[in-house]
C-alpha cells in the first residue's frame, strides 16, 4: 500500500471524511483535503531515506474544537507530528484549520 494510501486510510478513521487533493462536487462540511510531497533525503546522488510531508485541511462552517480534537487526536495516536493554522475565508463562509507535518 502507498503512503498516500495509508494517510488516507488514516485520516479517514475518525468521523470526518477525508479526500486526497480534494473533496467532489457537492461534498458537505465539514470534510478534510489533503495534499502531499516528497520530503526525502538525499546524499550522494541517492535518496536514503523517502519521506512524506502533508497538508490536511479540515473545512469547517463554524468553529468546531471537538472535529478539531478529533483529528488531532487521530495524528496523535499515529504518532504523525504536526502544526496547526487558521484562516477564514470570507467569501467561501468557512474556516480552514490548515495541518501540516510529515509522515
Amino acid at each position: 500500500m502507498s503512503d498516500v494510501a495509508i494517510l488516507a486510510q488514516i485520516l479517514n478513521s475518525g468521523e470526518i471524511p477525508a479526500f486526497y487533493d480534494h473533496a467532489p462536487a457537492g461534498t458537505k462540511l465539514p470534510f478534510v483535503a489533503f495534499t502531499v510531497s516528497s520530503q526525502n533525503f538525499e546524499a550522494d546522488d541517492r535518496v536514503y531515506h523517502k519521506g512524506l510531508s502533508f497538508r490536511a485541511v479540515l473545512y469547517t462552517v463554524a468553529k468546531s474544537p471537538e472535529l478539531e480534537e478529533e483529528l488531532e487526536t487521530i495524528f496523535d495516536e499515529n504518532n504523525i507530528p504536526w502544526e496547526r493554522e487558521e484562516i477564514y475565508l470570507d467569501d467561501e463562509i468557512c474556516y480552514q484549520e490548515i495541518y501540516t507535518g510529515t509522515f
